[in-house]
C-alpha cells in the first residue's frame, strides 16, 4: 500500500510547497502514467482572487489531492480519508486517518502548539498547529462522552455508525504561512484555543 508521507512545512508526498503548477501537473501525470491511468489534469478548478485551486485525481488509484497556488506556486495541499484501502497518510510516522482525532492530535503535541476552533478539544472540527503548517480537519466533532447526551441515546444503531466515523479526521492539510493568513477570513472564527489532551 502507498505510503503518502506528510512533512511539516514542505511536502505531501511528491508534492513540495513552491513548485509550480507546470511542476505540480507534470508530477500528477507521471503518478497517473505509472498506475495506469490516463493523467488527465486537473479534475476540476476554480479561481479565487487570492488564490488558484485546482483538484487533482490519481487515476485509477482514487487518489486527489485538493491543492491552491499563490503567484503559480503551491501553496496548500490536501488529502482527505478518502484514500483509505488505496495508501496510508503519516506525519512523523502517525497513522492521520485509521486512528482516532484525539490520539492522533496527542501524539503531535510533542511536535509542535497546537489550537482548536472550540473550547472542548475533544469536540473540536479544526485542529492547527502553526509551526508544522498543518491543519486536521473532520466534518463533525464526535466522542464517545456524547453518549451522555438524550439526542444521542435516542440515534438508531445505524444513525449513531454514522456519527462514529466523524471520530476520524476527514482531512489533512498543509499550507505556507501566507496560504493560512490569508485563510484567517475563511477558515473557522476566533478564539481559537489552546489544545492540551
Amino acid at each position: 500500500m502507498k505510503e503518502i508521507v506528510v512533512i511539516p512545512n514542505e511536502s505531501v508526498a511528491e508534492l513540495h510547497l513552491g513548485m509550480t503548477r507546470e511542476q505540480v501537473e507534470g508530477i500528477v501525470a507521471g503518478l497517473c502514467a505509472a498506475n495506469g491511468g490516463t493523467g488527465n489534469i486537473p479534475e476540476s478548478e476554480s479561481t479565487d482572487v487570492e488564490a488558484q485551486f485546482a483538484t487533482y485525481r490519481l487515476w485509477p488509484t482514487g487518489i486527489y489531492y485538493y491543492v491552491s497556488y499563490l503567484d503559480d506556486a503551491l501553496c496548500h495541499i490536501t488529502v482527505n480519508r478518502g484514500i483509505e484501502g488505496q495508501a496510508v497518510a503519516t506525519l512523523y510516522g502517525i497513522d492521520l486517518f485509521s486512528q482516532k482525532a484525539q490520539e492522533v492530535v496527542a501524539q503531535l503535541l510533542p511536535y509542535g502548539r497546537c489550537v482548536c476552533d472550540r473550547p472542548d478539544p475533544l469536540l473540536a472540527y479544526t485542529y492547527y498547529f502553526p509551526t508544522l503548517g498543518i491543519l486536521l480537519w473532520r466534518e463533525m466533532p464526535y466522542h464517545p462522552k456524547l453518549l451522555q447526551q438524550q439526542a444521542y441515546l435516542d440515534l438508531s444503531l445505524e444513525n449513531l455508525q454514522y456519527e462514529r466515523q466523524f471520530e476520524y479526521f476527514g482531512r489533512c492539510s498543509l499550507g505556507t504561512p501566507a496560504y493560512w493568513a490569508m485563510c484567517e477570513g475563511i477558515g473557522p472564527p476566533a478564539p481559537w484555543y489552546p489544545v492540551s489532551l
